[in-house]
């Protein structure tokens, strides 16, 4: 063969081979990725208010595995001069919810952890697992 079609051949191929790779890496990383995201849904022309998140329901999808709300009072009370303000903070470092959640969930814990009586502190080996930090 003559060295041009040989190097018109192995271009081709080489171009072949990306292509395929590229088309490749698009299947895969669609398929394995973040989820597709949620069709837009128009809201109704009557509504004139948009329902606030439920801050129950984030504080069980996002926190509730593996936070009680009798841990989650302790940690409340400990920070009195400010709570909110220390969960607030706490759920931006944490970064299990968005930032647009951590409004609901922390109104939400502070309503509920009110009710609570204060629990006994978990014994001094047991408190590092306790101590919220990040």
């Amino acid at each position: 063969m003559r060295p041009a079609a040989v190097r018109r051949l192995s271009l081709l191929l080489m171009a072949g081979f990306a292509l395929a790779a590229v088309g490749f890496t698009l299947v895969v990383g669609h398929h394995q990725g973040t989820p597709e995201p949620a069709p837009v849904q128009a809201a109704p022309a009557a509504s004139p208010a948009v329902a606030a998140p439920d801050g129950a329901a984030l504080y069980q999808r996002r926190c509730g595995r593996c936070h009680d709300l009798p841990e989650m009072a302790r940690a409340l009370r400990r920070h009195p001069e400010d709570p909110r303000g220390w969960a607030i903070d706490f759920l931006t470092g944490h970064r299990h919810s968005a930032p647009a959640e951590n409004g609901p969930i922390v109104d939400h814990l502070i309503a509920v952890t009110a009710d609570i009586e204060a629990a006994p502190e978990p014994a001094p080996e047991d408190e590092a697992e306790d101590d919220f930090s990040l």
